[in-house]
């Protein structure tokens, strides 16, 4: 495809799969839920749909992973999305406010479904490179949020794939050459194109 390659998409970890991603309720969603539109959080389908064409754009297969949404963030500890590394299927929970911008949305979105992306495309080994590239201790473990190596991962793969450069301002560092190396890692690919001006 000429616009991958004009991005400068190359071979990734996952090149090679052309199965669709496999997108479902969890095992606690409300299957009503599910129907197409706005649910009672302010959630669009669409915003799923469209992160998945952007990891499909820079030629990452999406895992099969779960996906719900709550009416509150009591369905998400508190936070506005979570990801569980459920066995056999990982889980997605988006806490959307109604009035949650757009870009927050799609970011968040993103960052999740990266999540899911790096547990099931990363070994070990690639992750204790990455936790030692960053300069952090832990993958996932007994730091803050912003000192574990699956929140870099997650912050900088969905910087990578947003079609708006709004930088990384969670976790440093955030410089534009070391979030480019950084994706490149994760991914094997380049961060895929922002429209002009983006």
């Amino acid at each position: 495809m000429l616009l991958a390659a004009t991005c400068g998409a190359g071979a990734s970890r996952t090149e090679g799969s052309t199965a669709p991603p496999e997108v479902a309720p969890s095992r606690h969603a409300d299957p009503a839920r599910r129907a197409p539109g706005r649910d009672a959080a302010g959630t669009d389908d669409t915003i799923l749909e469209w992160a998945l064409r952007r990891y499909e754009l820079a030629g990452l297969a999406v895992p099969p992973v779960a996906v719900d949404t709550h009416d509150d963030r009591s369905g998400c500890d508190g936070h506005v999305a979570v990801f569980i590394p459920a066995d056999p299927v990982p889980e997605i929970h988006l806490c959307f406010d109604a009035d949650a911008p757009e870009l927050l949305r799609q970011r968040v979105v993103l960052h999740e479904v990266a999540h899911a992306w790096t547990h099931a495309h990363l070994t070990d080994d690639e992750r204790s490179e990455f936790v030692r590239m960053r300069g952090l201790e832990h993958w996932r473990g007994p730091a803050r949020w912003f000192e574990q190596g699956t929140e870099h991962a997650a912050e900088i793969i969905a910087w990578g794939l947003l079609e708006t450069d709004v930088g990384v301002l969670t976790v440093a560092p955030n410089d534009p050459v070391g979030l480019r190396d950084a994706f490149r890692f994760l991914t094997g690919v380049e961060p895929v194109c922002r429209p002009p001006g983006g």
